[in-house]
């Protein structure tokens, strides 16, 4: 890159990041360092309007950029983002620019397959009604079985001629029969039930799941049943699919089979029995109750504070993970199974959410790209995150911010998973002299600040401790108790466990976890993500002082557990 198009790049980023002019004044002076250099303008277009979701700002970049004709060539650049990152801005144009569905079916005119492809995999997040239909139909009829794969999905979606669908499902391609029911399934009405019966039978296993899953919206309980029977199959590409689909369908009914199939970790289907665990949300009504362990005594229930607040409004807001002695979730509890006593006294009127019933967390990943992780190193680190990611509760939001010297915030708070996916994957460009964990752990406080009442958190990813950082341990200290959002530190290796690392986490009521890397480090961030997805909100009104302890009891006819702790937050 130039000097110039870094200078331009740097003079959108901090005029964007200030937020402190008037729309029509910010439009004037953007627009005035688009004039000067479009491919530095573009680049930090694209960077904020990735890190930014929520801004007001985003509007008037999006604007700019159309009224320039630049949002198809942002769009289709593979150089520029990935093909997840041009989902994520489709998503987010579309939001602004009503015809931007119809600018990408024309594209598709003499487009390469490659570009092709991209263009109806855009389309597909985009199109919310049949005007873009009559442009897709060649690619239908494509001799490329991708083109018309995500061409048939958007069809069937939009469609209202049921015998299109028909029509499809006898094309050879499996890829191109699951796609239009697919569609079909995530279509505004009721499919037909004759094409869904045919396709029963179909001897691809994806498209028997993607059939089963579009017959639920005619008949929930024999959908289940005919998924319940695929999971009984000899076939292990059934089995895996099978996993998957009951994962789509996040139904608590299938905890017991998703259980039995995880016990082979090592086998593609007890990964994706592994992956759909992580999508449904523990219920204990859908699971047979264990005996009570007469010889052993009640089971051990570990409680973990997550987020814990007490204010001047008397207010108690606490998030715990309630865990059994194997590590999973404990559910089913409600607030007849807390006991709770503040500073030495009882607490009597505590209202109690179960995880589908939590306001949304904010979580933002910490991860260290210094030089002294290797490539496998970072490597180790992405797959790490990437697994936990799965199992991230929906609607919870998750920040990713890289470091080395210098600080990035490659993605700001966002619920889409294929999104973040991409982006732990992308490679951090920063010179890695330096190590500026305490300036990057700043950055990911302020990516959760605005989060309202739901549960915020910071996750460290690091192989040793600060070097290079304008923030000093007690700016992160404070920080932390400000926002009432714990720091929990992952070390990296044996320098990890050296030094001021393992001491950051502690005082703002985080957790230090020392790993070798691989297997382990990746149990660890799948057990920090799993607690916080199956976490459960207690709050109550408590006295006007602030209190010192709180002490949390859990008992229920199967197990038991207490813990006490001490309250985050600001406090005059």
């Amino acid at each position: 890159m130039t000097e110039k198009a870094t200078l331009v790049e740097d003079q959108v980023a901090s005029l964007l990041a200030r937020g402190d002019d008037n729309p029509r004044d910010l439009g004037h002076r953007l627009g005035d360092l688009l004039s000067q250099d479009r491919r530095g303008f573009q680049q930090a277009a694209v960077k904020y309007l990735l890190a930014a979701e929520q801004c007001p700002a985003a509007r008037i970049v999006v604007w700019l950029l159309e009224k320039e004709g630049m949002l198809l060539g942002i769009l289709l650049s593979p150089s520029l983002c990935s093909l997840d990152e041009s989902i994520f801005l489709a998503r987010l144009i579309h939001a602004n620019v009503d015809h931007i569905d119809v600018q990408l079916a024309k594209a598709l005119k003499g487009a390469q397959e490659s570009q092709a492809s991209r263009i109806l995999r855009l389309l597909a997040v985009v199109v919310q009604n049949n005007r873009t239909l009559p442009l897709l139909i060649r690619s239908l009829r494509d001799r490329s079985p991708e083109l018309r794969s995500n061409a048939a999905l958007i069809f069937a979606r939009h469609c209202q001629n049921e015998i299109f669908v028909a029509n499809v499902m006898r094309d050879p391609n499996p890829a191109v029969r699951a796609s239009a029911l697919e569609g079909l399934g995530m279509a505004d009405r009721t499919p037909d039930p004759e094409v869904l019966s045919e396709a029963f039978s179909d001897p691809n296993p994806r498209v028997q799941a993607n059939a089963i899953l579009a017959y639920r919206r005619i008949d929930e309980d024999a959908a289940f049943e005919k998924l319940e029977e695929m999971a009984r199959h000899q076939n292990g590409d059934f089995l895996a699919i099978a996993a998957w689909a009951m994962g789509e369908t996040q139904a608590t009914c299938f905890l017991p089979t998703l259980k039995r199939m995880q016990q082979d970790l090592a086998s593609e289907v007890g990964h994706k029995a592994d992956e759909a665990l992580g999508k449904i949300p523990a219920d204990a009504s859908s699971i047979p109750s264990a005996a009570p362990r007469e010889s052993a005594g009640l089971a051990a229930f570990n409680i973990e504070p997550l987020y814990v607040v007490a204010d001047e409004t008397s207010l108690r807001r606490l998030h715990l993970a309630v865990t059994d002695s194997e590590g999973f979730a404990v559910a089913g509890l409600s607030h007849q199974d807390f006991q709770l006593q503040e500073d030495g006294g009882s607490v009597n009127s505590q209202e109690v959410f179960g995880p589908e019933q939590c306001d949304p967390a904010a979580i933002a990943w910490v991860l260290d790209c210094s030089g002294s992780m290797s490539a496998s190193a970072v490597q180790q680190m992405n797959d790490a995150v990437i697994k936990s990611l799965s199992y991230k509760r929906r609607d919870d939001k998750v920040a990713i911010v890289k470091f080395s010297m210098d600080v990035e915030r490659a993605v700001g708070l966002t619920d889409n998973l294929k999104l973040l996916k991409a982006v732990v994957q992308r490679k951090h460009m920063g010179m890695r002299t330096s190590s500026r964990l305490h300036d990057a752990v700043e950055r990911a406080f302020e990516a959760v600040a605005g989060q309202g009442a739901g549960c915020r958190v910071v996750i460290a990813i690091a192989d040793g401790p600060d070097r290079g950082s304008e923030s000093n341990f007690s700016d992160i200290v404070g920080r932390a108790r400000d926002l009432a959002a714990p720091l929990y530190v992952v070390g990296f290796g044996a320098e990890a466990r050296t030094g001021s690392l393992p001491d950051l986490a502690d005082p703002t009521g985080g957790r230090f976890f020392s790993t070798e890397g691989g297997d382990e480090l990746a149990s660890v961030c799948a057990e920090l993500m799993r607690k916080i997805s199956a976490r459960y909100t207690v709050t109550y009104h408590g006295s006007d002082s602030r209190p010192e302890a709180i002490r949390v009891r859990v008992t229920t006819q199967t197990g038991r557990g207490e813990t006490s702790v001490s309250p985050l937050g600001p406090w005059s």
